[in-house]
């Protein structure tokens, strides 16, 4: 089983905050390797990736459960 983990803000119209998520969420995947093979940073509106976005995208790479 791969487990997949997205990591969600509210999201926003500055491009600094969001890139900002980006960031944590590339962070997180390096530190939590081994449990969540899978990282994918999303965002609840304003943003993409949008949590669908996020989802699909994690299914994509292999991720059987989210």
């Amino acid at each position: 089983m791969k487990t997949a983990i997205i990591i969600v803000d509210h999201g926003s119209r500055r491009l600094e905050s969001n890139k900002m998520l980006e960031d944590v969420a590339a962070l997180f995947a390096q530190r939590f390797a081994a449990a969540y093979p899978i990282v994918e940073p999303a965002h609840m509106e304003l943003a993409e990736p949008s949590i669908a976005t996020a989802y699909a995208a994690a299914v994509k790479r292999g991720a059987t459960q989210v």
